[in-house]
């Protein structure tokens, strides 16, 4: 891989080298739909909370499309060859052949070590599937006790739970908060510490990356706080957003382009490392590293990934979506309000950001926009 050392020192490319630090901002998303639809059922129920079914939920939804991309797993083999296809697929189905059984148990694959997980991105799954279990412990002493807040404190040595925290925290907020005044003044500055929060998490580890090692209290601030930092940055934009100030950003993330594309993400996800196992299997040259060859690829791979998942969401998610309204249908749902638009005799059906937020599927982040 040639010219790779000069790239990493690069200040434009601290963006991709630290870019792992956006995965929070899918668990902030994730917490914050987990308690704002939570809370307002505990509302509508009592405070009581269907466990069996909040959990079922959840396995129900993400199962599935795993069983599936673990069964082409073990058809990939016979599809490609070239120099580096046994180390790169090979190693990959080894695991599975091994643990097949840890990746179709979701939450016991995150804590099989590095080197024999099977299905290693769904770690994300496997982590999401975790707090998204421990969210009632926060839930119901958010509901029951809203007035002892100050007493309550929530700590787990998980490196992604602040951020699922601060999503959490989020959709309580939002929930009993939404009408809350805000100058301009307040919110330029909003806009500014968030944007200032997620440059300092990007390009904090510059130096770092060139191989210049920071002190140890740098060291251990920028470990401890990166991941919540960049969370109360996206934290902002969703609460801006949805609150009616989000101007030109709520503009673009409403775009009605995403609606597709946002069925199609966990579907995309659970696809895209097998894309890039056989894409680096395949490879019969060394690869130059260039701008412009990683934008290529990148484009490539995404368009690749978005066609395979459209077919794989219409065999192995869809249809398991469309049982889970048969077998668990959802009781107390919003009705639809209708609103008579100036266009003749149409009627456009308009749904309340309440009633988007709270509606089942929007409990995990799969399958939301703002």
């Amino acid at each position: 891989m040639k010219n790779a050392q000069g790239a990493l020192e690069e200040v434009t490319f601290g963006t991709i080298i630290n870019a792992w630090v956006i995965v929070d901002t899918f668990f902030v998303l994730g917490a914050f739909l987990v308690a704002h639809s939570n809370l307002k059922a505990l509302d509508k129920e009592n405070g009581r909370l269907n466990f069996l079914r909040y959990y079922l939920h959840r396995i129900w939804r993400l199962t599935p499309p795993v069983a599936a991309i673990l069964l082409i797993m073990f058809i990939l083999p016979l599809l490609g060859s070239g120099p580096l296809w046994k180390d790169v697929i090979g190693k990959q189905v080894g695991n599975c052949e091994k643990y097949w059984w840890q990746a179709l148990i979701i939450p016991i694959n995150t804590w099989t070590h590095f080197e024999h997980m099977c299905l290693l991105h769904t770690w994300y799954i496997a982590t999401d599937l975790h707090l998204y279990c421990v969210a009632p412990l926060i839930l119901i002493p958010l509901y029951k006790f809203t007035y002892f807040l100050s007493d309550l404190v929530y700590f787990r040595p998980y490196p992604h739970m602040g951020a699922y925290c601060v999503g959490l925290a989020l959709g309580y907020f939002v929930l009993n908060h939404r009408k809350i005044n805000m100058k301009p003044t307040v919110q330029v500055l909003g806009w500014c510490a968030a944007i200032a929060c997620n440059l300092a998490v990007l390009y904090g580890a510059y130096e770092w990356n060139r191989g210049n090692l920071p002190t140890k209290v740098v060291d251990v601030t920028y470990a401890m706080f990166h991941r919540t930092a960049w969370a109360f940055g996206i934290a902002w934009v969703i609460f801006i957003c949805i609150t009616g100030r989000g101007g030109l950003v709520n503009k673009f993330l409403s775009w009605d382009l995403f609606v597709p594309l946002g069925r199609l993400s966990y579907s995309t996800y659970i696809l895209h490392f097998p894309v890039l196992w056989v894409r680096s299997g395949l490879r019969r040259e060394l690869l130059h590293f260039h701008h412009y060859d990683i934008f290529y690829d990148f484009l490539a791979t995404l368009f690749l990934t978005l066609c395979l998942a459209v077919t794989f969401h219409l065999l192995f998610e869809a249809p398991f979506l469309n049982l889970e309204e048969v077998w668990f249908p959802r009781h107390g749902k919003s009705k639809e309000k209708e609103k008579r638009v100036e266009n003749g005799t149409t009627i456009v059906p308009v749904a309340k950001m309440e009633d988007v937020v709270s509606n089942g599927h929007t409990t995990d982040v799969f399958s939301v926009r703002l």
